[in-house]
């Protein structure tokens, strides 16, 4: 699979190789990290409560890494959106316009 991947020349070529398969396993463990993202979150609150009441609203105010965190996931998930749907519409034959539309009928 490596060899034919570093044959590949254009994005439809590397979708053609990896199949969808891939890219539904990768959509599944975004899912599950999103899912498990609050659980740091709550347990911080956990530790924290009962604590320094000032301490608390200081860190509150500061970029937690629960906030980096979520932007990070968010960056991954936009970055996988964009290259399965390009790949997506490349790798079908037929209108572009009308790929889009099927594709955010189907694929919600």
């Amino acid at each position: 699979m490596f060899a034919k991947l570093k044959e590949c020349k254009s994005i439809k070529e590397i979708y053609e190789v990896l199949g969808r398969e891939p890219f539904e396993k990768v959509a599944e463990v975004l899912l599950v990290l999103w899912s498990a993202l609050p659980l740091p979150s709550i347990i911080t609150h956990a530790m924290w409560a009962g604590k320094n009441v000032e301490g608390y609203v200081y860190r509150f105010h500061m970029l937690s890494k629960y906030q980096t965190t979520v932007m990070f996931m968010g960056l991954l998930t936009i970055q996988f959106v964009l290259v399965y749907g390009l790949g997506l519409i490349l790798w079908d034959k037929g209108h572009a316009r009308q790929r889009i539309v099927d594709f955010f009928k189907k694929e919600p």
